[in-house]
């Protein structure tokens, strides 16, 4: 019975480390004491389901410098640790979330107690929604994932070294859930939506290449093209400036795709090249006609001079775009044409 009531009293807590550090049992937090202590827990919660030894505990805590007595000190820390985490412990009771081996501690906590661990979980299943073309089901996924965080990782307890690796490998974990989250929203068309929230990022995260070929193809999905290349052009003088090296091929290829500069599909090339060949295309050759200018009283065949109905070709558009450098000029045929009109024949002018 008593392994029944820990064992519940552990699943209903939660630990969140992005952010504050926070424990809350059945939605209601849980008082922690002073930064130091709280330092004691956020350590243990780093170093989740494993022994971390007192002497490394107190290497962490008083930055390699700890006082005189500073082991009754922890103890007495856990101590107070232990009654927040089981205030339903009976006094002489084995601990079950924070428990002593050796000379060091281990914090017993699930997966899902704690916020980090959900957030990656989110992230890993949205990524592969993503990768799998179900975009609304990884857009969706990823923002839940990130609504975890409420702050920077640890925030009040920025000032312990211990917490700075771990609170920079999951920001990372948070820039890169963020930009596939985007990534799933473009997908969607919300592009429209996306351009205020991508300019902020950009401002704030000036070197990463990825936020900014986002916003580019937000911007030119949206008609804004000029500001897309403006975008473009920003970022490649400040790579420049801040680095010395030119934008990657995934950012060079995103430019690329809308520039002024960026030459068409074989298709669109091709069909540009068929219409200049229309349009340059010598006039067909003037060839004699019988001495009537007519064949058994029908207008002439395609491929003459003749137009539609009897008349010259010279009449149409097509004989006007001629660019022969030398015009023919009509002059009137002994022949007669339709209802006995003079026919024309084309001569040379000098």
């Amino acid at each position: 019975m008593a392994a029944d009531t820990a064992a519940g009293q552990t699943a209903s807590v939660e630990f969140g480390i992005l952010g504050p550090l926070e424990v809350c049992r059945s939605g209601r937090a849980v008082p922690l004491g002073g930064p130091r202590q709280r330092a004691v827990l956020a350590l243990l919660l780093l170093e989740a389901n494993r022994v971390v030894s007192m002497d490394r505990l107190a290497e962490d805590l008083w930055g390699g410098h700890p006082p005189e007595g500073w082991a009754t000190t922890l103890q007495i820390y856990v101590v107070h640790l232990r009654r927040a985490l089981e205030p339903g412990r009976a006094k002489g009771a084995a601990a079950s979330v924070l428990v002593t081996k050796g000379r060091g501690y281990l914090l017993q906590v699930d997966p899902g107690q704690l916020d980090a661990a959900r957030f990656q979980d989110g992230f890993a299943a949205g990524r592969a929604a993503l990768e799998a073309g179900r975009s609304a089901e990884a857009a969706a996924t990823l923002r839940a994932a990130l609504e975890l965080w409420r702050s920077p990782v640890l925030a009040d307890l920025a000032d312990y070294a211990f917490t700075r690796p771990e609170a920079a490998r999951l920001e990372e974990l948070r820039l890169a859930a963020l930009e596939a989250r985007i990534d799933a929203d473009l997908a969607l068309g919300r592009h429209d939506a996306l351009t205020a929230e991508l300019e902020q990022l950009a401002g704030e995260h000036p070197l990463r290449e990825r936020l900014h070929g986002q916003l580019m193809l937000a911007l030119y999905r949206c008609g804004r093209q000029a500001e897309a290349l403006a975008a473009y052009r920003r970022v490649h003088g400040l790579l420049a400036e801040e680095l010395g090296i030119d934008p990657g091929e995934p950012l060079q290829r995103c430019t690329r795709r809308f520039s002024p500069t960026t030459r068409p599909s074989t298709g669109a090339r091709e069909a540009r090249h068929s219409s200049q060949r229309r349009m340059t295309a010598p006039a067909p050759r003037l060839r004699p006609r019988d001495r009537d200018g007519l064949a058994d009283g029908r207008p002439g065949a395609a491929g003459s001079w003749f137009g539609r109905g009897g008349a010259p070709a010279a009449c149409w558009p097509s004989a006007r775009r001629s660019r022969s450098p030398r015009p023919y000029a009509l002059s009137p045929s002994p022949g007669r044409g339709r209802a006995g009109r003079p026919a024309c024949r084309a001569t040379v002018s000098a």
